[in-house]
């Protein structure tokens, strides 16, 4: 099932240098002897982004400013949940997400690899393409959280791979936005700092 919710617009006075930070969690424990073990709390990273704006015009021809407030009112600052495109990172082609064995329908996580590392793909933006060993299907259906569920279990061994968009679920950092009018109805903002969700 395609997200349906809030998208973060895509504001043109968005500019450089745009952060992306990956982050994990750790439980250290050391041993009298010195030796140290540690365990890793996350099965996958978050990512805090930072985007600063230039400008944001605040007029009836170019609303940005009006559609930025507007959009994070509507999430309650903090609260709400929204799909961010990362300009980067948001489409793949042919990634195996799963192997059938005969038996299983689902469901099965849409994932995608980035540098070898593989993380799941919640919030899909627009109907993905699913194939099974090679050739597409439509006998399936989508969740919310991109977990696929085959009409008929796939055959032993037979590879499953999808292609499509996504978006990463986030939500803001901050409950405040401050902009600073740097000239008649045009804003500045510092940085729009915003992280992903962890959702399962």
């Amino acid at each position: 099932m395609p997200w349906t919710g809030p998208v973060l617009p895509a504001l043109p006075g968005i500019s450089f240098p745009q952060k992306k930070t990956p982050t994990w969690s750790k439980v250290d424990a050391e041993a009298l002897s010195g030796k140290r073990a540690r365990t890793s709390l996350f099965t996958y990273p978050r990512y805090a982004y930072e985007l600063p704006i230039n400008y944001a015009r605040n007029t009836q021809a170019f609303a940005e400013w009006q559609q930025l407030i507007g959009f994070f009112n509507s999430l309650a600052g903090g609260v709400g949940l929204f799909g961010y495109t990362d300009p980067e990172d948001n489409t793949i082609a042919n990634q195996e997400f799963g192997v059938g064995d005969g038996i299983t329908t689902g469901p099965f996580q849409l994932v995608r690899e980035f540098g070898n590392f593989v993380e799941p793909v919640f919030l899909l933006n627009g109907a993905p393409v699913i194939e099974v060993a090679g050739s597409p299907t439509s006998a399936f259906t989508v969740d919310g959280y991109g977990r696929v569920t085959f009409n008929s279990a796939p055959a032993n061994a037979a590879a499953l791979t999808w292609s499509g968009s996504y978006y990463w679920p986030c939500q803001f950092d901050e409950d405040t936005i401050q902009g600073s009018k740097f000239v008649t109805n045009i804003y500045s903002i510092g940085a729009l700092k915003f992280s992903t969700s962890k959702l399962v």
